[in-house]
């Protein structure tokens, strides 16, 4: 049997308890009621409330290979455009769109009050974006091309100040290119209001980001430290590992705070940071299960899996971003069959009565389901926000107590 470490795990417990009352409320504040979107890539926003917001997403004027001039599309210049759904990926128009080109959108907002000061909010694309309003630049997200050579990818959450022209009239062009990745286009909705608003919402999120990156590395480095006090024990390494490199995940992708802490990181090496926290939390949470319910285990697994997992991060750390993005559903569908084979794992451990695997089932079965809506979003099957942020947290609190349970014997 384990040793106790005495009252600091209750602590721990109550720690965790409180993490998972506060989840709801920061998520509550990330979210927002829906409004009614464009149409024929026109929206009219004269009734929109004083300090509302509203989701940009809807129908949207769509030119094909061509980086359309903001100027030229105002005064009617340009080829015929398409309407299409905004957000979406190209291979979803029905047009048989190839996954690298480039693009213009654009939609026209009116009845907006001049004197106001208004917010946009956009977080990433596929993979380079200008952002004109009224034909002044005000986001861009690398720089799009007309070829693999001419781009250069970027990602960042951006807010930008918008003031619209004297007739209360917000023309926004966007144009995009993709050379990247497996799809082009866009996953992510924009946001626009009063500027305040919006620069509140984007706030509550970050807020989010900070606090479940440091939730993440207070319970890795705490268990790591068990793990030095007594390293016959497996678990307690394996779990908090996970717990750094899933809290390295999200500073890789939706507020990208690693740009934050290293601003001169490259594109490339942002992109192969946020493929290798997927790689690596599923061979860290594999080895957890395996060695804290040895005996429910398949031995050969753990090399299958730490196969898998080396063999992927090698091609992500040394191919190039087009190829890894190709191959990353196959990694997607290993990560689900695995996911159920630990589901069965656990299943054979709550029948032995081992200690905390029903809790343990709760908690892995909340985050399956979240990893698997994700991978329906990143493949573009379903139009939604991320969930694995938020199954993350109770997954890693509901393993905390399972190891903690373990630990006390």
């Amino acid at each position: 049997m384990l040793h106790s470490f005495g009252p600091g795990h209750r602590f721990h417990g109550l720690a965790l308890i409180l993490l998972l009352l506060v989840l709801p409320g920061f998520q509550g504040l990330a979210q927002e009621a829906p409004k009614a979107g464009p149409r024929a890539g026109r929206l009219d926003l004269s009734a929109l409330p004083p300090g509302g917001t509203v989701s940009l997403d809807g129908e949207w004027e769509f030119r094909w290979s061509i980086l359309a001039d903001p100027e030229a599309l105002a005064a009617g210049q340009g080829p015929e455009p398409e309407l299409v759904p905004f957000p979406g990926e190209w291979k979803d128009y029905g047009k048989g769109y190839p996954p690298t080109g480039y693009a213009t959108y654009r939609l026209r907002l009116t009845g907006l009050d001049p004197e106001r000061d208004w917010g946009f909010w956009m977080a990433s694309v596929l993979s380079a974006a200008r952002v004109f309003v009224n034909g002044r630049e005000v986001l861009a997200f690398g720089t799009p091309g007309t070829s693999e050579a001419t781009e250069e990818p970027g990602w960042r959450s951006h807010l930008a100040l918008v003031r619209p022209d004297g007739s209360g009239v917000a023309d926004i062009v966007v144009q995009l290119s993709n050379y990247a990745e497996r799809s082009g286009g866009l996953r992510t909705s924009m946001k626009f209001g009063d500027f305040t608003a919006v620069q509140r919402g984007k706030d509550r999120v970050r807020l989010f980001e900070l606090f479940s990156v440091g939730a993440l590395l207070i319970m890795g480095l705490y268990y790591l430290f068990l793990f030095g006090f007594r390293p016959i024990e497996r678990p307690p390494l394996y779990f908090g590992l996970l717990c750094l490199s899933l809290a390295l995940r999200i500073t890789c992708y939706d507020e990208y705070f690693i740009l934050d802490l290293f601003p001169g990181l490259s594109w490339i090496w942002l992109f192969r940071l946020g493929y290798l926290c997927f790689t690596f939390p599923v061979l860290f949470t594999a080895s957890f299960i395996s060695t804290l319910f040895p005996a429910r285990s398949w031995k050969p697994a753990r090399w299958i899996v730490l196969a898998a997992c080396l063999g992927y991060s090698l091609v992500i750390a040394l191919g190039g971003s087009f190829e890894t993005s190709v191959l990353l559903p196959a990694f997607q569908a290993f990560t689900g069959a695995l996911g159920l084979y630990l589901v069965i794992v656990l299943i054979l451990a709550i029948v032995a009565r081992e200690t905390g695997s029903l809790l343990f089932l709760g908690g892995f079965l909340l985050l399956f389901a979240a990893a698997i809506h994700d991978m329906l979003v990143s493949g573009g099957m379903i139009r939604d926000s991320f969930w694995v942020q938020y199954g993350l947290l109770v997954f890693v609190s509901s393993m905390s107590l399972v190891v903690t349970r373990k630990l006390a014997g």
